[in-house]
C-alpha cells in the first residue's frame, strides 16, 4: 500500500519527487519480533495541559520534530524524532527521542517524563499537531484521543489479539531505543525529566483529530522557507544522500 503523498502545513511544505513523480518517501520495513503486550509500558492520555501545550507549539514551529516515518503499520501508524529542549539541532549527537502515535489512541514517547508518569508529555503533543495539521489537508482518516486514563484502559480491555500483537510490535522497537539510550548514560536535563500527569481532567470526553497524518522522509530537512501558516513559515523539505541512513 502506497503511503498518502505529503500535504502542505507547516512543518512539511513540499518533498522532493523522484523521476516518476511520486514522493520520495522511505520507510523501513526491518523485521520486528513483539515481545510484550499491549499493557506493558506507560499508558498515552490526553489530559488538559495548557503548559505543555505551549511547549509543544514551540517544539513544532522550531522544527524539533522531524524524521516522520511509516515503519510498522503503514496508514495507521506514524513515528517521528524529537529533539531534547536541551538539544542542538547543528550537534549530530544531540540528545533525541522516538515517539509514535497509532490511529486507535495507543501512543508511546522515549522521553524521561513519558516513562516516568505516562499521558501525553510534550513531544507527544509536538506531534499531535503535526498530525492534526496533516488531518486538516485531508490526506488520512482522523485520529483518536483517548481524554483520560480510563478511556486507554476500557481500550486495552476490549483489544483483539491483532491489536495486542500489532502493539506489541512497536513497544517491543521503542523499548530497545530506550534500553539503548540507558546503556550509553545520555546526559538527561531536569527540565526533560519534569512532568506532571494533570488529574483534573480525567471524566472529559474522547477526542478525534480533524487532520490527517501524512508520513515524510526519513533524514529531510528544512530548506527554505517558502510559505506561511498558522505556526510560522512552513519549509520546503528536500532530502539528500548524506541524510539516509537506512540500510
Amino acid at each position: 500500500m502506497a503511503p498518502p503523498p505529503p500535504a502542505r502545513g507547516y512543518l512539511l511544505g513540499t518533498l522532493s519527487k523522484t523521476s516518476e513523480g511520486t514522493h520520495d518517501l522511505i520507510r523501513h520495513s526491518g523485521p520486528v519480533h513483539p515481545t510484550t503486550s499491549k499493557t506493558a509500558g506507560p499508558l498515552a492520555w490526553w489530559s488538559s495541559d495548557a503548559s505543555k501545550d505551549r511547549e509543544a507549539e514551540g517544539i513544532a514551529r522550531l522544527g524539533r520534530i522531524y524524521a516522520f516515518r511509516q515503519t510498522i503499520h503503514p496508514g495507521e501508524q506514524y513515528e517521528a524524532t524529537c529533539a531534547s529542549s536541551r538539544g542542538s539541532l547543528t550537534d549530530p549527537s544531540h540528545l533525541r527521542y522516538e515517539l509514535y502515535i497509532h490511529r486507535d489512541g495507543h501512543s508511546s514517547c522515549t522521553c524521561p517524563g513519558f516513562q516516568r508518569h505516562g499521558g501525553a508529555c510534550k513531544h507527544l503533543r509536538a506531534f499531535r499537531l503535526v498530525i492534526n495539521d496533516w488531518v486538516a489537508h485531508g490526506v488520512t482518516k482522523p485520529f483518536y484521543y483517548p481524554p483520560d486514563l480510563a478511556s486507554v484502559r476500557s481500550f486495552h480491555s476490549h483489544a483483539t489479539g491483532s491489536d495486542l500483537v500489532n502493539a506489541a510490535e512497536t513497544v517491543s522497537v521503542l523499548q530497545n531505543v530506550l534500553a539503548l539510550k540507558q546503556m550509553a548514560g545520555p546526559e538527561i536535563s531536569e527540565e526533560d525529566e519534569e512532568f506532571e500527569v494533570n488529574n483534573s481532567e480525567m471524566g472529559g470526553e474522547a477526542e478525534i483529530s480533524k487532520s490527517e497524518p501524512v508520513p515524510a522522509a526519513l533524514g529531510i530537512r528544512p530548506s527554505t522557507p517558502s510559505s506561511e501558516s498558522r505556526y510560522g513559515p512552513a519549509c520546503c523539505w528536500t532530502r539528500t544522500q548524506a541524510d539516509v541512513l537506512l540500510p
